[in-house]
């Protein structure tokens, strides 16, 4: 007969098995995802990726309910952050510029400005060290970083005027992100920056209030501000990535071959919007040149060294505080990395 420790043993083992299975089991689950852009946008390109992708892979049973626009939460992205933070959605795709306001103020590492100058390098930075220092942050705020998207390189449009040098900019009104690092930077140009909402924004234009904005290429078209812009320079002067962040017990709860294949379809979507940035990044210039009637000043013809070399040491200065002097180090390696 079988010694009664050694049964009592075994037992335990199969009810631990048994229990670890329990645990292991892949529910059917649905992820609320909240977004701040419009149907008609880059962002919902890469949802919709990262939505075929999930319920494909997952045949189904992950199913992803996607709010463009900020819906839940009134359009705000403050309330957005918290509210995945309470768990009133499950994600959000979002900027790291709107993260850095509301959340960790050192997201405003991947913003410094006139320091990226390409997309090549951009994917480069957000791929390696930078990006998984990044992600560390969030874990500390309590939301799990899925992936990494693509909010574009943030250009210049205004009412009276080619930009290519620093003087262009002298006294020019320019709405910028709510960010202290943006209006800095703009201020450091002699430029008057002024901030408002988003949806504050296109009127202000059409009325004067201000005479120029800074947004992304997609933006700038999906938003017809050429209707009350004619100039836009293409100066790269910020790299914004998107970057999905879930409630962090929602994640936990979730088995592990599913939050892999969360992991992995943020990859696709990543890489598919990348691919049509890039492209658009070429495209979309002339299509407003040629078909919205604005001027545009090639990046070729912007003298980017020289607004570098006006705001980028002053800003390096002020904010290492904030994101780390190592951080910083980091960075510029990775961005001189050949």
């Amino acid at each position: 007969m079988t010694p009664f420790w050694t049964r009592l043993a075994a037992a335990a083992a199969i009810a631990s098995l048994a229990g670890t299975a329990v645990a292991q089991e892949c529910a059917d689950t649905q992820i609320r995802l909240s977004y701040g852009s419009p149907i008609a946008s880059d962002w919902t390109k890469w949802v919709e990726a990262f939505k075929a992708e999930v319920e494909d892979k997952s045949e189904g049973r992950i199913s992803i309910r996607a709010y463009s626009d900020r819906q839940l939460f009134s359009g705000s992205p403050k309330a957005e952050i918290d509210g995945v933070l309470d768990g009133i959605a499950d994600a959000t795709l979002t900027s790291t510029l709107l993260v850095a306001l509301f959340l960790d103020n050192r997201f405003d590492l991947i913003n410094m400005p006139f320091l990226v100058p390409s997309h090549e390098v951009a994917a480069r930075v957000v791929d390696g060290e930078i990006g998984t220092i990044m992600e560390g942050w969030a874990r500390e705020k309590g939301l799990e970083p899925i992936g990494w998207g693509v909010n574009g390189f943030r250009q210049l449009t205004n009412k009276s005027k080619k930009v290519k040098t620093p003087a262009d900019m002298k006294g020019m009104k320019i709405r910028v992100a709510g960010s202290k690092l943006f209006i800095r930077a703009v201020g450091l140009l002699g430029a008057d920056p002024i901030t408002m909402s988003f949806s504050e924004l296109y009127p202000a234009l059409q009325q004067g209030v201000v005479e120029g904005q800074e947004n992304p290429l997609s933006e700038i078209e999906t938003s017809s501000f050429y209707n009350v812009q004619d100039y836009v320079a293409i100066w790269n002067y910020v790299y914004d990535p998107l970057i999905l962040l879930m409630n962090e017990a929602t994640f936990a709860g979730m088995c592990e071959g599913d939050q892999q294949i969360l992991r992995d379809a943020a990859v696709v979507a990543r890489d598919t919007q990348r691919a049509i940035a890039v492209e658009a990044d070429k495209t979309m210039p002339e299509l407003l040149r040629t078909e919205r009637g604005m001027t545009v000043t090639p990046f070729e013809e912007v003298d980017f060294e020289a607004f570098r070399e006006i705001v980028y040491p002053t800003i390096r200065k002020e904010w290492a505080p904030i994101v780390g002097e190592e951080n910083l180090e980091k960075l510029e390696a990775a961005v001189a990395a050949e």
